[in-house]
């Protein structure tokens, strides 16, 4: 399992890329700022052009970590190739970035003085115990982060799988991050 909020996929299909346009269409509407109640008509909001598209799932409820997807529908041979990302919202990911942060700090500047007090006075000034609060708090916003992040990729990775009728589906990892493909 990937331990960071970011996925990509690439979905084979024997979809023309016109067709696997038109089928994102069917799902897709312009993206709205507020929704008020039952205003989903579609699956998804966002755009679609020329084979591009950035597009976010319309949900009942809040997700702050629910992911925007950017992706492009590429024409081959045999039908299509359609690349997608997966990654939080770029304000959600400097909010976690620099609150995980300042988290980590904490811990560390806790372990630093339960360290360098063993090392002056062969004992401990603290409690151990110290660390479990912003241990428990880094471990908590983490788990939030990508527990939510990823049940959304779930639900958004079997909704393409199905809706461009995928015949390969490939989840490339983090050495692929910045790699070919």
């Amino acid at each position: 399992m990937q331990m960071i909020p970011y996925e990509r996929l690439i979905i084979k299909s024997s979809l023309s890329a016109d067709e696997a346009q038109q089928r994102l269409q069917d799902h897709l509407e312009p993206a709205r700022n507020f929704r008020w109640g039952w205003s989903k008509t579609k699956d998804y909001e966002g755009k679609l052009q020329d084979g591009i598209f950035s597009v976010r799932r319309i949900l009942r409820s809040r997700n702050s970590f629910q992911p925007m997807i950017d992706g492009e529908i590429l024409s081959e041979i045999d039908g299509c190739a359609v690349r997608i990302r997966m990654r939080p919202h770029i304000l959600v990911s400097v909010f976690m970035a620099i609150w995980l942060g300042f988290i980590a700090l904490l811990f560390l500047g806790i372990l630093r003085t339960l360290v360098a007090d063993f090392i002056q006075t062969g004992a401990l000034s603290a409690s151990p115990f110290d660390l479990l609060f912003p241990g428990a708090l880094f471990i908590l916003g983490y788990g939030l982060l990508l527990g939510a992040f990823k049940y959304e990729s779930r639900k958004s990775k079997a909704f393409f799988r199905e809706l461009f009728q995928a015949r390969q589906m490939d989840e490339l990892g983090i050495q692929d991050l910045f790699g070919g493909r």
